[in-house]
This record gives structure tokens, sequence and C-alpha cells, in this order.
């Protein structure tokens, strides 16, 4: 930058003419990327004072896509060079363009004028990327806070409704069900659906302590969820009835922390089905009149709860304030990856602020 300054300032009062002197054939991108750099440094004006030299081994020899692209870029005004070429030619294309220019020469002032620019133009273009940069901060943060795509996994013993709660988040009859005493799922089933604005994905699992297939088929089934799920959910609903919480249900919970292990607490969600069977009683009282072994299981999930009426899933209000919920859960989004007996998973986990009322 000194050299070309001091170019110019050799110049003094200013330059009549710049030979911009190039090679015969296609540019490279080397050539290319000099170009740039001059016009960076000398700026737009620089044009308006500039010659194009081509040397070419014969003076009658056309002009290439690439000679005629820049001679175009600089106003027409171009002379090709040979052995042949007297010096006198050449310094009539100088006193012709400076007959075009009536006079005007490129001074030391156009010059600082084209620094000028040059740092404007990069100062826009540096705040443009800071303004990218805010703009994709506050995408994550949107992600973050719930607007991304969502994976929830149903986990529960057979007949407690796990289906007809897909059914009833997605909005659609996608899971097959039937009577309450009877496992409609064998294997895991995966649907997606667009939730307010929003891709949820609900995997159905089979239920456990199904007469017709043992627990351990059924575990091993339960497994698939979480490639299924992939890159992970981010909550597991462990899926309950309104009623007597008994020793089988407590089983139930055993077995699925015994598969995902303790950490998946962390991740669940206890959700109650048949919620019109409370009739008035908000879930809140239902719990504090519950017993202590389902409220102890209710506090190992974080104190995470909700409940659901499926015989009125025209009710969104009730899934509205479920995915509300799973987002307080997710709103410190990290990935874990963790391997549980042969199982290895990456899970989507959150933590949540909770009181003695629910989630918050």
């Amino acid at each position: 930058m000194r050299e070309t300054l001091r170019c110019v300032s050799l110049c003094d009062p200013g330059v009549h003419a710049f030979l911009l002197v190039l090679p015969e054939g296609r540019l490279t991108d080397e050539d290319k990327g000099e170009l740039e750099k001059i016009q960076m440094i000398f700026g737009t004006k620089f044009r308006k004072h500039t010659i194009v030299l081509i040397t070419q081994s014969s003076q009658n020899k056309p002009l290439d896509q690439d000679s005629e692209s820049l001679v175009k870029t600089y106003g027409q005004t171009y002379h090709s060079i040979s052995s042949n070429t007297e010096a006198e030619e050449v310094i009539q294309s100088v006193r012709n363009l400076l007959k075009e220019n009536r006079g005007s020469l490129f001074t030391a002032v156009m010059y600082a004028a084209a620094q000028i620019e040059a740092h404007l133009k990069y100062k826009r273009k540096n705040k443009d990327v800071k303004q990218e940069i805010s703009e994709l901060k506050l995408s994550s943060s949107n992600q973050i806070q719930g607007t991304e795509d969502l994976r929830i996994v149903l986990l529960g013993k057979t007949g407690v409704g796990k289906s007809a709660t897909g059914n009833t988040i997605l909005q659609k009859e996608f899971f097959k069900e039937l009577i309450y005493d009877e496992s409609v799922t064998s294997i895991c089933q995966k649907e997606s659906a667009e939730v307010q604005k929003r891709l949820v994905t609900v995997i159905d699992t089979p239920g456990l302590f199904d007469t017709s297939i043992s627990n351990e088929e059924i575990i091993k089934e339960i497994a698939k969820c979480i490639t299924m799920a992939a890159p992970g959910p981010h909550v597991f609903l462990l899926v309950l009835t309104v009623g007597r919480f008994t020793p089988e249900d407590e089983e139930v919970v055993k077995m699925i922390q015994d598969l995902f292990g303790e950490e998946s607490r962390t991740y669940t969600m206890v959700l109650f089905t048949r919620g019109d069977d409370v009739r008035r009683m908000s879930i809140e009282y239902y719990i504090k009149c519950s017993s202590r072994r389902l409220q102890n299981i209710i506090n190992q999930c974080g104190n995470r709860y909700h409940m659901f009426n499926n015989r009125n899933p025209a009710d969104q209000t009730q899934v509205t304030d479920l995915l509300e919920k799973i987002d307080s859960m997710v709103a410190c989004l990290c990935t874990v990856s963790t391997v549980v007996g042969a199982v290895v998973y990456d899970c989507v986990v959150g933590y949540t602020c909770v009181t003695s009322a629910g989630v918050n």
C-alpha cells in the first residue's frame, strides 16, 4: 500500500494514465485476483485513467472472451502490442485518453479517497457479518426455546392409553386403539405431524406386562425407540392412568429405569390419562391425595407431570400445555452420549426449575 501511494506521489500533480499490461490468452485465477486487488487499491475512478495493453504475437489477432470482458470494464480503451509496436502508438493512446478525460489526472487525493471507500466497504461488510451472526444466534435461541422439531417417546404398561395419547398429540389417528386391557402395539411405531407450526414426532412403544409377549421381548423392542428418535428423544413420557397406583405400575417404572439408566429420569415426565375420571379435581390435588409411592415416582422425574383426556382430543389446550412443559424442560439443550447396557444413544436433554406446584 505504501508503494502504490509512492508511485502516485512520484507522478505529482497526478497520473495521466495507468497502463494495465496483460498477457495474451485466458486470464488465470491469479490474474483475476491481481486485477481485483488493483481495483480495490485505486478505487472506481481508476478505470477512467486506464488503458489495457494486451501483449499478442499478432496485432490483428481478435481478443478472447476474457480480454473483451476486461476491455469493456475499462471503457473500451485498449491497445494491442507486439514486438513491432512503436512507443508512439501507445503514447497516442494516452493522449486520446487524456482528451476524453478533459485533462483530468488521477491524483493523490483520489487515491486517499479510494482508501477511505475501501475502508467503509469492509466496515459495512463487517457490520453485515455481525448482523448475520446475531440473526443466527437469535435463530438458535428460538430453537432452544422450543421452535425446533420435537421428539417424544411414550412408555408405560399395556392398556394405559399410550396410542390414544400419541393420536391426541399429533391430532391424527396414526396409532391403532383398542380396549384398554389389550396391547395394540407390539413393535415401536414412529409417526410425525405438524403441530402448532412445528414438526412433532411421537414414538409409541409396546406395553409392558402384556400377557401375549414376554417382558424380555418387549424390552428389546422398546430399546429400538432410541434409534428411531435420532439424534435423540427430547422427552420420555411415562404414561400412567388416573386411579390406584399398583405394584405393577411401580415395577414398570423400575424396568424402564433399568433399561435407560437412572439418568433417564432427568428427561422423563409423567403423563396421566383418563383425566376426565377426576372430573373437576386439579392434577395437583390428585397427586397430593395419591399414594406416597406415586409421589415418589413423580419426584424422581423432577416433579414434571401432566394430565390428558384422550376422550376429548379436540381440546388442544392440553396439548399446548404439554408442549410448553416439554419446552421448559429442554430449555438448556445439550447432547449427551449415554451407554445403557448394550444400548448406546444420543439424547438431546434439558433441565428445568421446578416448584411444588409443578413445572415452571
